[in-house]
């Protein structure tokens, strides 16, 4: 009766859930995420007999994170439900393992802390809105979750009594975790840290056959890896600290630990970890758990690591603390770990909400003959501190549904002529809805985009230009400040401001044309004369032929002993020849990048330039065009000068001037002449030396800088 209680509260919440959001969207069902829908097109997909395909006519892709929860939505369109019915059976799965985790949760809590204890982490957990937006949210969370808690469960009953079904329930949750999110592999090593401290004090487990749980994960991996030419999801190699090609290995730990810190000290203090976000949103907090809970939490995993480590043999409780602060560590390895509501956090909750029981447990110990009343004084705070968070988080879920909504009633203005792929950013809910061949710009789905994205414009617009004219997009739905600003759209065609209330980037979604012209004709910056050559760090065709070297995070030869953290360094193997009596452009271009720390921005770049004036007479230009970051709340402000040194490679003189950058448009252009440097440093040749900017960690959306340089023949 108790449990059919507790899923009865369950399905009433989620009933409520789907009710509000129903009617916040206007009579249409939406759910609150974009990434939801990715989730479904795959899933259709897979239905369809195209495994690893996201969108008709498109390459195979590993933008599937979560292939098991693609697997199990695959039947929902074998039986017809196509369209809104897809998402509202996603919800209906989301509400199935929702009324289950409070049972789970019972089961577990009353093994390792007794009957009293398990009702009171049931209610917290059915207390807590956080959770409910994220098991509601049509995306993996919900069955990841309850995997953990079935894995820690499981293990518990197996050690607990050699159940035989525990052992099940153990192995299958621990194959299971990691094919539904990538950090479920946490859940393994775990499980074989409890085992291998007491190994022979306890029942009998073979260690081969938890090892063996990861099989499925393997298969998986080199699947991706026969069929992409990765091994990694897209989501992965995207998102990932360790992929991120712009941050040496300090910058990474520096990030990292970045996160770590803000998980105890903003999400379990409900401060919005995203200081963006939060700017964005107007908003500093939001009620993700019960106040004071981080610290019952911590005494609870203490508590159940040191009884592990004493009783000589495995215990529930200590692989559910390791298993917590384990998950919690995996989801740093992300540079953007607290997008989409921080549902990366959540699966992490409920076993945060165990322990701290666990905790309140412990402490109510101290008061002897008032221990129960004690503990029941703790839990009715809890409670009460969590109640509101309900009706917070379902008014979130339907102004999220909302949002999501009207993206797609905008965006299916805009579509292009039918048949004709479409660029985008946010790839789902457009792709499930009009079910046309895309082009996902940011690479989670587009697997050809993925590494591309990640190194700037320059390489996608590199990558673009590779696309056979029947797969090349016309139109591109997305947001204009994704891109650098001369990135080559047309003009906007659509512009439509996301609500302010969007968990995603409050930004607005345009349609633009793509200029194809530009792209073929590979000059951004078209200028008076012909490029010579022009280097794009990002495009690693244009390095090899240009014999082209770079490298991040070390000064260039002897020229320079300060350090670059993040900075690309040019150097060309092949000096640029410029052939006498013509006009030329010799470019150096780097990618639009979003530099807000201060590093990736154009400190120490350099090349040798040799022109051949010879007896005519000429004029040599330097040019730089830079854009400003576009967030008001950007952490740094635009550079507004820069230092150019001319160095002589015959006296070895050096020659150095300050240039102001106009900083008042979005986009500005400086133009320096060279001539009085190059007197003044003397010689035949030269390098250019950009070495500098102010104020000290000032940065650009984008730059680039080229050298023009003007022959006459002399009278």
């Amino acid at each position: 009766m108790r449990y059919c209680l507790l899923a009865a509260l369950a399905a009433v919440q989620a009933v409520l859930v789907g009710v509000l959001a129903w009617f916040t969207a206007g009579g249409h069902f939406m759910l609150p995420l974009d990434d939801s829908y990715i989730h479904l097109q795959y899933a259709r997909r897979v239905a369809g007999g195209q495994l690893l395909s996201y969108s008709p006519g498109m390459l195979p892709s590993g933008g599937m994170t979560s292939p098991l929860y693609v697997f199990l939505m695959a039947p929902l369109f074998l039986i017809g439900m196509e369209g809104v019915r897809a998402a509202i059976g996603a919800f209906l799965f989301g509400m199935v393992t929702w009324m289950v985790l409070p049972i789970w949760v019972h089961e577990l809590t009353k093994r390792l802390a007794g009957g009293t204890c398990a009702m009171i982490a049931a209610l917290l957990v059915l207390a807590n809105g956080h959770l409910l937006w994220n098991f509601m949210s049509g995306m993996e969370t919900g069955l990841f979750t309850l995997l953990v808690i079935g894995a820690v469960l499981g293990a518990q009953t197996w050690w607990q009594s050699e159940d035989l079904r525990g052992r099940v329930v153990c192995l299958v949750c621990l194959a299971a975790l990691p094919l539904v999110r990538p950090e479920g592999a946490v859940a393994a090593i775990a499980i074989l840290m409890v085992v291998l401290t007491r190994r022979g004090e306890h029942p009998r487990l073979a260690l081969p056959i938890i090892l063996a749980c990861l099989l499925p994960l393997i298969a998986w991996l080199l699947l991706l890896k026969v069929a992409t030419g990765d091994w990694r999801p897209a989501g992965l190699v995207v998102k990932g600290v360790m992929a991120n090609v712009y941050l040496d290995w300090p910058a990474k730990f520096a990030l990292m630990s970045e996160s770590l810190a803000a998980i105890p000290l903003r999400f379990y203090q409900n401060q919005v970890p995203d200081e963006a976000y939060a700017a964005f949103k107007g908003v500093g907090t939001m009620p993700y758990v019960p106040v004071g809970l981080i610290y019952l939490s911590v005494f609870g995993a203490g508590f159940a690591l040191v009884n592990g480590w004493r009783s000589g043999k495995p215990v529930g409780g200590a692989f559910l603390a390791l298993v917590w602060v384990g998950g919690l560590a995996s989801v740093i390895t992300s540079h953007i770990p607290f997008i989409h509501q921080q549902r990366y956090l959540a699966p992490w909750t409920v076993p945060a909400i165990i322990l701290g029981v666990i905790g309140a447990w412990r402490v109510s110990q101290v008061f002897h003959q008032f221990q129960e009343a004690a503990l029941k004084a703790v839990a009715v705070g809890l409670v009460a501190l969590s109640i509101p968070s309900l009706g917070f988080w379902m008014s979130e879920y339907g102004k999220n549904s909302r949002d999501i909504y009207h993206v797609l009633r905008v965006a299916t203005f805009s579509v292009p002529t039918e048949g004709s792929p479409m660029a985008i950013t946010d790839a789902g809910v457009l792709t499930f809805y009009t079910n046309r061949p895309v082009v996902d710009l940011v690479g989670l789905t587009s697997q050809e985009f993925t590494y591309p994205f990640m190194h700037g414009d320059g390489a996608v617009l590199a990558r673009l230009s590779t696309l056979t004219h029947d797969t090349r997009p016309l139109t591109a739905l997305t947001y204009r400040e994704w891109f650098g600003p001369h990135f080559p759209f047309s003009a906007p065609r659509v512009l439509s401001s996301v609500p302010r209330t969007s968990i995603t980037s409050g930004l607005s979604i345009t349609k633009f044309d793509i200029d194809w012209e530009e792209i073929d004709a590979a000059k951004p910056f078209p200028e008076d004369g012909r490029i010579i050559q022009e280097i794009n760090v990002a495009d690693l065709d244009s390095e090899n032929a240009s014999q082209y070297e770079w490298s991040w995070g070390r000064h260039d030869a002897d020229l320079r002993q300060w350090p670059q953290p993040l900075a690309p360094v040019a150097r060309f193997a092949i000096p640029p020849v410029i052939p006498p009596d013509t006009p030329t452009t010799v470019a150096l271009t780097i990618p639009p990048i979003m530099a807000v720390d201060g590093g990736r921005t154009v400190r120490g770049e350099s090349f040798v330039y040799q022109p051949r004036l010879e007896a005519r007479g000429g004029q040599l230009t330097w040019n730089m065009r830079v854009g400003r970051p576009f967030l008001d709340h950007s952490p740094q402000p635009a550079a507004t000068s820069i230092g150019l040194v001319v160095e002589s490679n015959t006296t070895g003189f050096r020659a150095r001037r300050v240039v102001d950058i106009p900083t008042e448009e979005l986009a500005g252009t400086v133009s320096v002449d060279l001539s009085e440097l190059i007197d003044v440093a003397g010689g035949t040749a030269w390098k250019l030396h950009v070495v500098g900017f102010e104020p000290q960690g000032g940065a650009w959306v984008s730059y680039r800088h080229w050298i023009t340089e003007s022959n006459h023949q002399s009278e």
